[in-house]
């Protein structure tokens, strides 16, 4: 009985070893991408309560839009200043204050090409 492999067996070997390994690059490419995605989400989540926080420190009346700029060229960010009214317990917008005032910050960025974006909302009563 001969004990040595055969040529046709190290290559099944090599063949079996090669697709795992091409697999297993897959999928840390794959794990790669997802981590980039929820670490740009959780920055834009985090960015966009900061200046939610930020918006409401100011007055009532001092509430204004903020277009939109740059935050460390990879995010962009913007604050829009909403008058809201209730009417039969549903919020909706108004042309007149009627002292609600909805703070939307939005923010912005580049992933795989394509323009994502996050809001954050908080509404502010006149005191």
């Amino acid at each position: 009985m001969n004990k040595a492999f055969t040529l046709i067996e190290i290559l099944i070997a090599i063949f079996v070893l090669s697709a795992a390994i091409l697999s297993a690059f897959a999928l840390f490419s794959l794990t790669l991408k997802g981590n980039v995605s929820s670490k740009n989400l959780t920055l834009a989540n985090n960015l966009a309560q900061a200046k939610i926080e930020e918006s409401i420190s100011f007055s009532y009346d001092d509430l204004i839009n903020i277009p939109r700029q740059s935050y460390n060229n990879d995010f962009d960010w913007q604050i829009t200043i909403e008058l809201m009214t209730i009417i039969d317990n549903e919020l909706q917008t108004t042309e007149t204050d009627q002292g609600l005032k909805k703070i939307t910050a939005t923010i912005y960025w580049q992933e795989k090409g394509t323009e994502k974006n996050k809001s954050l909302n908080m509404l502010k009563a006149r005191h």
